[in-house]
């Protein structure tokens, strides 16, 4: 829609671009190694962020126990339900937006969730690099899920940022590059 372009020339801006489809995962991992920033915040491309979600996600990214804060991610089209307060992962490995379509209030609380989404998320510089980046094996899909449970098992918790509220135009669909 032109908002890179629209942005390209502020003065804390770098555009970054590959000049091919890397697939999510791959993207993020460029974009972070040209980011300079002491936390790392990763948005889905079509997110549209509440003005004060950057600053909520940050502030609690930054405690010490916390390895990713992950938004109060809306729908777009539904602005009072979630898409995702935190995703679930079930024991066999397969994780979905946790606390879909329900109502964000009924979610008002800061808490742990197991799993980041993708859409919107923040943590320490110094996590992401323990972390490794996302495996870009994950070209699209999964990513957020196979970076939280490494983030699990590294000590820190996941949190659920219920004031950092980003609307995401969210189409649910499946194809062999999801399974």
């Amino acid at each position: 829609d032109g908002g890179v372009d629209r942005v390209a020339h502020r003065e804390r801006v770098t555009v970054v671009s590959p000049n091919e489809n890397l697939g999510f995962a791959a993207g993020c991992n460029l974009g972070v190694r040209h980011a300079r920033g002491a936390t790392i915040v990763l948005l889905n491309c079509d997110a549209i962020v509440e003005p004060t979600a950057l600053s909520e996600l940050v502030w609690v990214a930054r405690r010490d126990e916390v390895g990713i804060a992950t938004a109060s991610v809306r729908l777009a089209g539904a602005p009072d339900s979630l898409n995702s307060a935190g995703n679930a992962i079930h024991f066999t490995g397969f994780s979905w937006s946790g606390c879909f379509n329900e109502l964000a209030s009924a979610h008002a609380e800061e808490r742990d969730a197991f799993a980041a989404s993708g859409a919107a998320m923040a943590m320490r510089r110094e996590v992401w690099d323990a972390l490794g980046g996302f495996d870009e094996h994950y070209f699209a899909y999964y990513e957020d899920a196979d970076l939280s449970v490494r983030c699990w098992q590294h000590g820190w918790t996941i949190r659920y940022v219920p004031h950092a509220v980003v609307l995401h135009r969210y189409e649910f669909s499946r194809h062999d590059s999801k399974l």
